[in-house]
């Protein structure tokens, strides 16, 4: 094997490690009460940074890799609108990344950093589109693709418990200081 297409093919596997990575992510920032049974809320926060330190080196690496790998032939010539998503992706993460590692020297307040953090919700299926459009493992692999989309339906489950959650919060907090006035 031609050690050029070795090294697309490992900044491929860095890409779908990566993802994974993220999306464990968004299981340990989810606060479902299944998880936090069994895993303090230190511990899961504790994973939730680790998760993201090594998501984002791998995620960092693959497109530096794969425009190396490009480059060598033209990289302007496979640039597409689902290139273009993974760099939008790519892009959130970056702003969080750097405004989280400096949010004291930039002076970021709690509100505005959780604003940015709430930003990485577009991430995930921004990346999926990317992935499965552009990524060839996952073309080529049936497992790989079945596993894909159930991450993105767990995704999607996620985000609607969350939704849920948060508005049954609200509308309680709500309820509670109409019914003390």
């Amino acid at each position: 094997m031609n050690s050029t297409i070795m090294i697309l093919q490992l900044a491929q596997i860095l890409g779908i490690v990566g993802f994974i990575i993220i999306f464990l992510q968004f299981v340990t920032s989810s606060n479902i009460a299944e998880i936090i049974k069994f895993i303090s809320k230190a511990q899961l926060l504790k994973a939730h940074r680790r998760m993201g330190i090594i998501g984002f080196v791998l995620i960092l690496l693959h497109p530096i890799i794969v425009f190396i790998y490009y480059d060598q032939i033209n990289v302007v010539s496979y640039i597409n609108q689902y290139i273009i998503y993974g760099l939008i992706a790519f892009s959130i993460l970056v702003v969080t990344v750097l405004t989280t590692i400096f949010r004291n020297q930039l002076n970021v307040s709690a509100y505005l950093w959780k604003r940015i953090h709430r930003a990485n919700y577009l991430v995930f299926p921004i990346a999926f589109i990317h992935s499965i459009s552009v990524g060839t493992f996952i073309q080529l692999y049936n497992t790989l693709e079945v596993l894909w989309y159930l991450m993105f339906l767990a995704y999607v489950a996620m985000v609607m418990l969350k939704l849920h959650n948060n508005l049954k919060a609200r509308y309680n907090k709500n309820y509670k200081l109409k019914r003390r006035k």
